[in-house]
C-alpha cells in the first residue's frame, strides 16, 4: 500500500518540478539578461550562414509570440556596411511548428536602409551576404508562411537613390513561393 502512494507522490513532485523549470526558462528568456544570452548563443549560427558579418545590438521581446531586433547591421564581404535596419520585429505561432510549419504571422522592419553595390569581382554585394551552399536533395518538410510583411526601406545603387513602402504575404511550400 505504501509503495503505490510513493511512486504517485514521487510522479506528482517530478511533474511540479518539470512545470516549474518550463515556467522559470519562459521568465528567464524574457530578461534582459536572457535576451543577451539569446544572442550570445544564436548570433554565432547565422553568422556561420553570411559570407558578410551581422551585428544586432540588442533583442526584446516576449519570444513566445514575438520578437524584436534593434540595430541590426550587416556588412558585405569587402566590410563595407550592406544592410541596416533600426527595428525589426517578427510575430509567430510557436504552436505551428508542430505542424511543420514556420509561422512568421507578422514581419516588420523600420528604419531599414540597403546599400547595394558592384563589389570588386563584378558582383552585386547583396548576392554575396549568404555563403553559398549546397542545393538540399529534397524538399523541406516544414512549409513557411508570411502573414504581413511591412517594410519601409531606403535604397541606394551607385548614384541611384530612392524610398520604398513595401507590405505583402507569402506562403512557401516544397520549393513553391504563393505571394
Amino acid at each position: 500500500k505504501i509503495i503505490p502512494k510513493v511512486i504517485g507522490w514521487s510522479a506528482v513532485w517530478m511533474m511540479l518540478l518539470l512545470l516549474a523549470t518550463l515556467l522559470t526558462v519562459v521568465i528567464v528568456v524574457r530578461t534582459d539578461w536572457g535576451h543577451r544570452r539569446i544572442l550570445a548563443l544564436a548570433l554565432p549560427a547565422i553568422q556561420e550562414q553570411l559570407a558578410g558579418h551581422l551585428k544586432i545590438g540588442a533583442v526584446a521581446g516576449d519570444l513566445t509570440h514575438g520578437l524584436v531586433l534593434r540595430d541590426v547591421e550587416i556588412d558585405d564581404v569587402e566590410h563595407q556596411p550592406a544592410v541596416r535596419i533600426e527595428t525589426l520585429t517578427a510575430h509567430y505561432d510557436l504552436f505551428a511548428l508542430a505542424h511543420h510549419t514556420i509561422d512568421l504571422t507578422e514581419l516588420k522592419a523600420e528604419g531599414a536602409w540597403v546599400h547595394a553595390r558592384a563589389l570588386r569581382d563584378g558582383t552585386l554585394n547583396l548576392a554575396r551576404l549568404i555563403k553559398p551552399s549546397e542545393p538540399p536533395s529534397s524538399p523541406s518538410a516544414y512549409q513557411v508562411r508570411l502573414g504581413r510583411v511591412w517594410v519601409d526601406l531606403e535604397a541606394r545603387y551607385q548614384t541611384l537613390h530612392g524610398l520604398l513602402h513595401l507590405e505583402g504575404h507569402a506562403t512557401i511550400a516544397g520549393g513553391k513561393v504563393d505571394a
